[in-house]
């Protein structure tokens, strides 16, 4: 058919694998639209080529074929496009990618079980999937003395994995609040005794509290006894003192 759309050159604007992608959708409804599909895969190769334009053709010369017929197949070269743009994710790498996993601090242990699963899928683990999926939380176990009690178990579930270490972290949150409400408390009482020790209580100079070296009676004159330092309320000396203090002034 005449009036099918050609697909535009392969763009190098933005995400290669994407532009892939789009770019051999539209090839393919091209090739259906314009009545090639049913042509050899050489006409196919031809054509493909011929549209993809520069970018394509400058990875296209980097490919290499163990046979010359493959240059010619339509099939074989979207594959090698296919795996150049978008690279299939081996088995090792999908393997470092679980192995290399870390719980996330929003994460419980429970959903970090389920992501760990979901990364499992791709590894190819099978029947070991859950036995590893264990061996992994132990790994990432930084309680020194649960690791030692799992070491020490003969038969161990991934569900009693799950279980022992949200006891331990419950055990753990327990403590770490008690210790909390400890310090608080001796803050509390420290707060108290400096306050404490700043006030000098029921003084005897002016029968009242204040700080040290702070008395309101220092320097006043007693008006029983005459002497200074403190206030005549205060005073405990007898009367009589007053008079021959005065006496003594006269002399």
């Amino acid at each position: 058919m005449e009036y099918a759309q050609k697909p535009p050159a392969l763009s190098s604007e933005g995400s290669m694998s994407e532009n892939w992608v789009d770019w051999k959708q539209q090839f393919l409804i091209f090739l259906k639209a314009s009545g090639i599909a049913d042509k050899p895969t050489d006409v196919k190769a031809s054509i493909l080529l011929n549209l993809i334009g520069p970018v394509g053709m400058k990875v296209f010369k980097k490919f290499i074929f163990h046979h010359p017929a493959d240059k010619e197949n339509v099939d074989i070269l979207m594959e090698k496009f296919d795996d150049h743009f978008s690279p299939r994710k081996t088995e090792v790498h999908d393997r470092y990618i679980f192995f290399s996993s870390t719980r996330q601090k929003s994460e419980t242990i429970r959903q970090y079980v389920e992501t760990l699963k979901e990364k499992a899928n791709c590894c190819n683990f099978g029947v070991l999937t859950e036995t590893l999926i264990r061996d992994k939380l132990v790994l990432d176990m930084k309680n020194k003395d649960l690791r030692k009690h799992l070491f020490e178990q003969k038969y161990l579930s991934l569900s009693q994995v799950i279980d022992l270490w949200e006891k331990c972290e419950h055990t753990e949150l327990i403590s770490k609040l008690c210790i909390s409400k400890e310090l608080l408390e001796k803050q509390s009482y420290k707060a108290a005794d400096k306050n404490l020790s700043k006030k000098t209580w029921n003084c005897i100079k002016c029968n009242t509290s204040h700080e040290p070296k702070q008395c309101p009676a220092q320097g006043k004159k007693c008006e029983n006894c005459g002497m200074y330092n403190h206030l005549t309320a205060c005073c405990n000396k007898p009367a009589a003192l007053k008079n021959n203090l005065a006496q003594n002034d006269l002399v």
